[in-house]
């Protein structure tokens, strides 16, 4: 689904690595891995969360290390004011949907339209799968 959600937009690019690798997986691999194979130290890096995952990040696996590789932003999420982040993490102000993929699935299980809150492909493939059903 991440794959028709981003056809046709040009600035994104479809990685695998996380599916190609063995479970379990980690986040701090992830990020090794990726700067391992890209080897530019002109890149910052930015690792984007939800403000309510954020509130999660000091129990990840080597938070303390995958701090020090990524710059931590927290995206405001319904429901979960990023007001208190951990240490390093940093909310933008964006203007998001307020609704969470839950809230989606439900609409899909409710029989609801889902059209203005998925691209048109990933609405389709949902339907013609019957997933969330």
């Amino acid at each position: 689904m991440v794959e028709l959600a981003i056809r046709g937009h040009p600035s994104f690019q479809l990685c695998r690595v996380e599916l190609d690798r063995p479970p379990p997986s980690y986040t701090i691999d992830t990020v090794r891995q990726l700067q391992s194979e890209l080897r530019d130290p002109e890149i910052v890096w930015y690792f984007l969360v939800g403000s309510d995952t954020a509130l999660e990040l000091p129990a990840w696996r080597e938070f303390g290390r995958l701090s020090k590789l990524v710059e931590f932003v927290a995206i405001p999420r319904p429901g979960h004011p990023a007001g208190s982040l951990p240490d390093g993490v940093r909310e933008i102000p964006v203007k998001t949907l307020e609704i969470s993929s839950s809230e989606i699935r439900r609409w899909i299980r409710e029989g609801r339209s889902i059209h203005s809150v998925v691209p048109e492909a990933v609405g389709r493939y949902i339907e013609e799968h019957r997933l969330y059903r």
